[in-house]
């Protein structure tokens, strides 16, 4: 990877430091063998879920008026940090290869994920 773009991420999050809860975490939660089947599975479940509107009420949420301020200009960033803050049970199952595959498989398969969701972004774009 770029190492820029590694020292940007660890920037963020040290700016952000946004609390991921990890008392929350449900490990082996879901039995998604791989990212690519976490990736379509919570695709569909959060179809179902109504995360959409989920994520619209969090936002409306009056206490939320103040929150994370200045993440506010970043747009999006602010929205992420609210979400995790409030948390939500789809947020929280962690899948079965998280905890059962190499770590140098894991990394492979996410690679292939994210260049999944990066071709097909570009391609409805």
């Amino acid at each position: 990877g770029s190492r820029r773009m590694t020292v940007e991420g660890l920037a963020y999050l040290a700016y952000a430091h946004v609390d991921v809860h990890p008392e929350r975490f449900k490990h082996s939660a879901l039995p998604h063998s791989a990212p690519m089947d976490s990736i379509l599975g919570l695709a569909e479940a959060a179809e179902a879920a109504g995360i959409a509107g989920w994520v619209k009420g969090v936002e409306a949420d009056d206490k939320y008026a103040g929150y994370r301020l200045e993440l506010e200009r970043a747009g999006f960033q602010r929205t992420v940090a609210m979400v995790v803050e409030e948390g939500h049970p789809l947020l929280h199952s962690l899948p079965a290869w998280l905890d059962d595959m190499p770590l140098p498989a894991l990394f492979e398969e996410l690679y292939k994920g994210i260049v999944t969701l990066y071709l097909a972004g570009a391609g409805g774009a």
